[in-house]
């Protein structure tokens, strides 16, 4: 009988020594899947992200060029303003020179 019970506790023992390995392995594997995903993913994500950074770049540049154009027809804009006072004020002095020699 007494046999019969340590036998048993040592199957009860070996067994909880299995699942608790089993567990730690476990444990161990998904750690390191994080890892080794990483590890796996790691060049395409830096591929990825050098991608990203050029087309960041590319961006600026083109917002850049689009405010310099934007500021180019502005400043037409006004100069165009400007010219049109000045053939509006030469049309009123031309019309006061007919009107006064008439």
């Amino acid at each position: 009988m007494k046999e019969l019970l340590i036998n048993i506790i040592t199957k009860i023992n070996n067994y909880a020594k299995v699942f608790i390995n089993k567990f730690i392995n476990s444990i161990k594997f998904e750690s390191n899947k994080n890892g080794i995903i990483k590890l796996m993913y790691n060049s395409i994500l830096e591929k990825k992200r050098k991608e990203k950074d050029n087309l960041l770049s590319e961006l600026n540049t083109i917002k850049k060029e689009l405010n310099k154009q934007n500021r180019e027809i502005n400043r037409i804009k006004e100069e165009n303003i400007v010219y049109n006072k000045k053939i509006d004020a030469l049309k009123s002095f031309q019309k006061f020179l007919l009107d006064s020699h008439s």
